[in-house]
């Protein structure tokens, strides 16, 4: 009897420790730490493994040679960032495709636009400030609550609004807006200043 018991302790000893403890949950990066304007597309994907990039042509007029078609990358990711500590409403509600959204020209990051759930805005517009550093312009309701606060300086503008999210209908696969607004969400946009240099 005791050969058994001595066998199960020294087969419990030799399983890692993680078989008895809860794995912690990785921390999602926050976008407001994490995202940086000019950084690479290299860098933001090394950030965000899971975000959808796709090379897009930009504006094309006749005076435009075809390699600049091409110089423009847009990266979505629907989960796995927050900004501020603030959940992206496709994360919290995947019924609403709606997450982070970034841009890039030449492979450099020129903006990027978060879609967080909830529509509280007021300890968004703080962290505005902080990050402006100088005074924000601020649109109120007709209640004096503060839907849209913006801000810009000479190397980015940052803009942070209430936004109204239609209510979706799926039919056999396509995606229906409809007319009605169900929830509020909040945008974060924050963007290069100026026209993207060649």
């Amino acid at each position: 009897m005791a050969v058994p018991i001595a066998l199960w302790t020294c087969a419990l000893l030799l399983l890692p420790a993680s078989v008895f403890c809860n794995p912690i949950p990785k921390r999602a990066p926050d976008g407001l730490r994490a995202d940086r304007l000019g950084e690479t597309l290299k860098l933001f994907r090394s950030v965000h493994p899971e975000a959808d990039c796709r090379r897009v042509h930009g504006v094309w007029s006749e005076g435009e040679p075809k390699e600049k078609w091409f110089l423009w990358i847009h990266c979505s990711l629907s989960s796995g960032v927050t900004f501020g500590g603030f959940g992206l409403l496709s994360e919290s509600n995947p019924r609403y495709p709606f997450g982070a959204y970034a841009i890039f020209y030449k492979k450099r990051l020129v903006e990027i636009t978060y879609t967080l759930s909830g529509a509280d805005i007021e300890p968004l517009v703080s962290l505005l400030a902080r990050e402006c550093s100088q005074h924000l312009d601020l649109a109120k309701d007709d209640h004096g609550v503060v839907i849209r606060a913006s801000c810009a300086t000479k190397q980015f503008s940052a803009v942070v609004q209430t936004i109204p999210v239609q209510a979706l209908a799926s039919d056999k696969g396509l995606l229906n807006v409809a007319s009605n607004v169900l929830l509020f969400a909040t945008s974060v946009t924050i963007a290069a200043a100026g026209e993207p240099a060649d």
